[in-house]
């Protein structure tokens, strides 16, 4: 396999979230990566492969 990328090239990584504060900063996290891609820097709600439009009640589950 001649591709790159964490997905093809190493295992993944895991972590056990043992706090309530953790889970909302690991949320935080995955949900304001949108904001770094370009046309999703004012609209992270938008972005296809989120689930932020669930959370934030703009769609349903």
């Amino acid at each position: 396999n001649k591709r790159n990328g964490h997905l093809f090239q190493d295992r993944f990584k895991s972590k056990i979230v043992k706090t309530d504060r953790y889970l909302l900063t690991l949320s935080a996290y995955i949900h304001n990566n949108p904001l770094k891609i370009k046309g999703y820097e004012k609209c992270p709600e938008k972005y296809k492969y989120s689930s932020l439009k669930v959370y934030l009640g703009l769609e349903k589950d």
